[in-house]
């Protein structure tokens, strides 16, 4: 078993991730190249510009008396988390010119020698290691931090604000089905900094890659191209990215994954995609939850590869999930195993490739990867249109 003392998080001297104690230590790590440094330097003023353009801006994040600053969410005087958008939906936002400077601008040019996709992948990752031990909370922005800026958690207070509570039950649920004592409650029972898995998921491949997508874990993976009202997903340079996806062997047949398919699944997944999971096995209409996959990019504590493939995203232990060495992990932004025996495999729904789409393989290509892997089910599909849903 790994334990630590407290542990303060410093803040990174190229990437904002929040301070936070807690008494776990993770088994992994996400180890990039020794340059990645060199190719990340304007990532801190391209979190400047999010911030910036994000609604309500940084002047107003905090001002709980200002009316205008209401999503229609309940709160007694209509106060919601800060967008990463500039506009209040996603449509409305990449509908018109503000795209261009929310997305921060042209993104640096990959480094003489270094491929292309490498290069979108390893900044990617950079933006999400970063954010490691950020707690979860359904927030859109891991700087705002309504208790540490005014706001009170005293219901009567002028300046109370009800926030939504995660992991401060007694109990949480395992993947198979057992109660165990949740040795979060206390720590997490308050209002804090904080992002949540798809607000997570849209956040870096904004930050890192200039790429804007719907924030709503219900129509994320539902992406579409073709049309700025149909939750778009759209490239730094404005232009619209066709994703490309895979299905689970089981998609939409309300069965679990069986442990025999992993091994091909992993043979099929790149680093970066986007593995969307449903709360009933195999109900894409019942996406719960979304994670990155790490590929060899996710490895030991000390940088040596791991036995089991490695995800990272921000999960509020519901189901919990357990790391190698049979410790939770705190709610928030933590590397995860993606094994037969938990939950992010056996309700793994469908992955989508934003990163070089093109590499997934054509209709009959796949079928004959299929079937050579032992993954016949597992077929490419285009999502049909839907209509654009508020972030969430």
């Amino acid at each position: 078993m790994r334990h630590a003392t407290v542990i303060l998080l410093l803040i990174s001297a190229l990437l904002y991730s929040p301070a936070r104690g807690d008494t776990y230590d993770s088994p992994y790590a996400i180890t990039l190249d020794p340059d990645i440094a060199t190719w990340t330097t304007d990532i801190p003023g391209r979190i400047d510009t999010v911030n910036a353009y994000s609604n309500p801006g940084p002047s107003n994040w905090y001002n709980y008396e200002d009316p205008t600053w209401n999503d229609g969410i309940g709160h007694d005087w209509g106060v919601t988390v800060p967008q990463l958008y500039s506009t209040d939906t996603p449509a409305n936002t990449l509908g018109n010119d503000t795209r261009h400077v929310v997305n921060g601008g042209a993104i640096p040019g990959a480094p003489s020698g270094v491929n292309t996709t490498t290069y979108q992948q390893q900044r990617l990752l950079s933006v999400a290691k970063g954010l490691i031990g950020t707690p979860y909370q359904h927030h859109h922005n891991p700087d705002w931090n309504p208790y540490a800026n005014g706001f009170s958690s005293a219901p009567n207070a002028p300046n109370y604000w009800d926030w939504n509570q995660v992991s401060d039950q007694a109990n949480l649920e395992t993947t198979s089905g057992q109660q165990i004592s949740n040795p979060w409650q206390t720590e997490y029972g308050q209002g804090t900094a904080g992002i949540d898995c798809s607000n997570f998921a849209s956040y870096i491949y904004n930050v890192a890659l200039g790429i804007q997508m719907d924030t709503a874990i219900g129509t994320l993976g539902e992406e579409v191209v073709g049309s700025l009202t149909a939750n778009p997903i759209i490239a730094a340079d404005g232009t619209l990215i066709t994703p490309g996806f895979l299905n689970g062997p089981n998609y939409a047949s309300g069965a679990i994954n069986a442990p025999n398919s992993l091994a091909a699944l992993i043979e099929l997944f790149r680093p970066g995609d986007l593995l969307f999971i449903t709360g009933e096995p195999n109900q894409p209409d019942n996406i719960t939850h979304v994670v990155i996959w790490l590929g060899t990019y996710g490895t030991l504590d000390d940088g040596t590869a791991s036995e089991v493939p490695l995800v990272i995203s921000s999960h509020d232990n519901t189901p919990a999930i357990f790391d190698l060495d049979g410790e939770l992990p705190p709610p928030g932004v933590e590397i995860l195993p993606f094994t037969d025996d938990n939950w992010f495999y056996q309700n793994f729904s469908h992955a989508m490739r934003v990163i070089d789409p093109s590499s997934v393989p054509e209709p009959g290509e796949l079928a004959l990867v299929g079937g050579l892997l032992g993954l016949g089910a597992v077929i490419w599909r285009r999502k049909k249109r839907k209509v654009a849903s508020p972030s969430s």
